[in-house]
């Protein structure tokens, strides 16, 4: 009796102790944070996309691609700054890997430089649920258009991605366009297509002295700018109250 008393003394302790950690001295594992103090995951953070627009992201994210050492990246942003109206900014970069040094392109614009070779799409959800796109191109003008200066090229420096001016819409431009007004904090999403075609061929020009100043063609100069098609990556932002489109 005494034997079988001290063995379930024995197994009751290790019991016990097993209850308290484990037995081979690995150390218990840390609590978990807060669920707000841990990163969201990546499905989390486009939980405010609609669904159809999030669908339409992912796939047209596969458009956004290098091209021939070329890639279009956008920085889109709404704001509304006192007495403006509320616009919108689309930041752009193109960066570059391939053996063209200094690199050249035909900048991204709505302006008539870049007619016909930059286009903003944006997609907003429509009555049935489905995406509904808008296009803006950039412009031309009647007649001949007129001559491209060096302004209007995008030139890459010590190999850093090419930039320039942003081009810039307002939330009443993009409701003209779509034919219908779009409510605060609606979702809409953006994408930035550019295929330049120019090679960057010009003259100078030479401007005659006073009274009349004539204007001559001057030394001719190129670029051998880049040409082919580029896709930024999708954005999403959200609309800001402004006025019906007239």
């Amino acid at each position: 009796m005494k034997r079988i008393a001290s063995l379930a003394l024995v197994l009751a302790v290790g019991v016990a102790i097993g209850c308290v950690g484990p037995a081979d001295g690995t150390p218990a594992a840390a609590e978990e944070p807060p669920a707000a103090d841990k990163p969201k995951p990546p499905a989390e953070e486009g939980k405010d996309v609609p669904p159809a627009l999030a669908e339409l992201m992912n796939e047209r994210s596969k458009l956004h691609k290098r091209q021939t050492g070329a890639l279009l990246t956008i920085q889109a942003k709404s704001e509304k700054a006192p007495e403006f109206v509320p616009a919108v900014e689309i930041g752009w970069s193109i960066d570059y890997d391939g053996p063209r040094h200094p690199f050249a392109i035909l900048a991204p614009s709505l302006s008539i430089p870049a007619a016909d070779q930059t286009v903003l799409h944006f997609w907003y959800v429509g009555a049935f649920g489905r995406p509904v796109p808008v296009k803006i191109a950039a412009g031309v003008s009647e007649g001949i258009p007129p001559p491209k200066g060096k302004e209007s090229y995008a030139i890459s420096v010590g190999g850093k991605p090419a930039t320039g001016d942003p081009i810039v819409t307002s939330w009443r431009e993009l409701s003209r366009f779509a034919r219908r007004a779009f409510r605060p904090g609606e979702a809409v999403l953006f994408q930035l297509e550019h295929v330049p075609t120019d090679r960057g061929n010009g003259y100078e020009w030479v401007i005659g002295p006073p009274p009349h100043r004539q204007v001559s063609e001057g030394p001719a100069w190129t670029l051998d700018a880049w040409t082919g098609q580029l896709w930024s990556q999708p954005v999403v932002l959200t609309a800001i109250p402004s006025s019906p489109p007239r």
